[in-house]
């Protein structure tokens, strides 16, 4: 879900910005509106993603692969658009498994059932 609301987001911020500037040049202010609406839905977007891709790990170094952290990439993590989260968010949607940019594992994403507890067996 958060691979898809960062796509999501990047798609919304890039629209809602270029429909902005065009409602400006263009003098139209119904179309301004709805810009404004992008750019207001972006950040409700921007507010769940934060909360959810926080919990996006690696399972081997156990970084957060889909927030801005100042932790340093691996020399060969490769990019889109100049972002590493957003490789890391199309190869979960199109490859169902992913690159981690801090160690450079490979993951494939995968339901795992959960451990049972000892308190419960």
């Amino acid at each position: 879900m958060a691979a898809l609301l960062l796509c999501v987001n990047v798609v919304l911020a890039v629209v809602s910005i270029g429909v902005a500037i065009f409602a400006c040049l263009m003098n139209q202010r119904e179309l301004a509106i709805d810009a404004l609406f992008g750019i207001l839905a972006f950040c409700m977007i921007a507010l769940i993603l934060w909360m959810t891709a926080s919990r996006t790990t690696c399972p081997l170094c156990m970084t957060p692969v889909l927030t801005k952290k100042s932790c340093s990439k691996h020399t060969r993590a490769k990019t889109v658009l100049g972002s590493h989260r957003m490789r890391v968010a199309l190869s979960i949607l199109f490859k169902n498994s992913f690159t981690c940019p801090y160690c450079l594992e490979s993951t494939a994403i995968k339901v795992r059932p959960r451990q049972k507890s000892r308190a419960t067996r």
